[in-house]
């Protein structure tokens, strides 16, 4: 069994949109309890004003996705490593007390920018497939620009 991987997008706070890593079911199938298996999150939660943290866990029925944009597979056997990988990453800091900005000279790090690094360790370490011969970052890129479509 494999995983499609997706970049997930839903309604975050401020001007951009929140970034997850999202998997599903590669194809139906039924577990002898004729359940089929969960799909999972993979993302930072919180936000740059209080700092954010890492989380796994399974989708939920309230989940809801402005849109969500295929990048790969991965397989079944590598699920552990996703976790393992996501969770060596330093989710983004604390970046603001109040309206002031802590780090006024580093970029802003946010889900976005943790999604995209996460993506490329998954990636580098060979667990992040791509079946369409696209690399997966012009697919992200187009994507935020509206210039991509499989």
């Amino acid at each position: 069994m494999s995983y499609n991987v997706y970049l997930a997008e839903s309604l975050g706070g401020g001007n951009s949109d929140h970034h997850a890593i999202l998997l599903e079911p590669a194809a139906s199938r039924s577990t002898a309890h004729g359940i089929e298996p969960s799909c999972f999150i993979f993302q930072v939660k919180d936000s740059v004003a209080q700092g954010m943290t890492y989380e796994f866990r399974d989708a939920r029925d309230e989940d809801f996705f402005l849109g969500k944009t295929l990048l790969g597979t991965v397989d079944a056997d590598d699920f552990n490593c996703i976790d393992r990988v996501c969770a060596a990453l330093p989710p983004p800091k604390k970046q603001f007390h109040g309206p002031k900005r802590l780090y006024p000279r580093e970029k802003l790090y946010k889900c976005q920018a943790w999604t995209r690094d996460a993506l490329r360790a998954l990636a580098a370490e060979g667990v992040l497939r791509n079946p369409y011969g696209v690399p997966w970052q012009d697919i992200h890129e187009g994507r935020r620009t509206g210039t991509w479509s499989i």
